[in-house]
């Protein structure tokens, strides 16, 4: 069990990717993120322990004054290569995030608040090594990367998201444990999946 601390996308603006996941599993190719308990999402960290109740309310105090704010999903890329040398899933594709000024200081922000609480993430989320990205398909062969980037050739990019919250997810199960509002203002109603 790990913990993912990830950074989720206004409701409205999560269907672009979800019809990704769709004509993903659609063409054959991967069901994975389509039948699973996922959403779109840009994982900020993944820690082995965490104290869910502390850094939930410390994170709550730092994202109280951090506005909603524009995430850009610009390219196709793909990872290659076991989950821990490439990310928590192996070979996958993605929609690589175009870095900005409030990405990277809230990314740097929550591995502050992280070390403050005593945990440790893995390496490759860290500042300076992390590549954010949103997955489309996870877990999928070599040969199942190129019929990927083949069906996704129909969707049009960048894809504009707010990034709105941050949630905390139990991995692998992804069980959805809780979630923080950034800004203070900011309590849009969470439709029903």
């Amino acid at each position: 069990m790990a913990f993912a601390v990830s950074l989720w996308f206004a409701p409205s603006d999560e269907q672009p990717v979800r019809d990704m996941w769709k004509a993903i599993h659609e063409f054959g190719i991967s069901s994975f993120l389509w039948v699973g308990a996922f959403r779109p999402h840009v994982t900020l960290a993944v820690c082995e322990q965490l104290d869910v109740v502390r850094f939930r309310s410390e994170l709550d105090t730092l994202l109280h004054d951090i506005t909603p704010f524009e995430v850009r999903l610009s390219f196709l890329g793909c990872f290659f290569g076991p989950p821990e040398t490439v990310s928590v899933s192996g070979n996958a594709v993605f929609l690589g995030v175009t870095p900005s000024d409030p990405l990277l200081k809230l990314h740097s922000q929550v591995h502050q608040l992280l070390q403050q609480c005593d945990a440790e993430p893995r390496p490759y989320y860290l500042p300076h090594r992390w590549n954010p990205h949103c997955s489309v398909a996870r877990e999928v062969t070599p040969s199942q990367v190129c019929e990927v980037l083949s069906v996704l050739q129909q969707f049009q990019l960048p894809i504009v998201a707010t990034a709105n919250r941050i949630g905390l997810i139990d991995t692998p199960t992804e069980i959805e444990l809780d979630y923080c509002w950034l800004g203070k203002d900011n309590k849009e109603v969470e439709p029903t999946r």
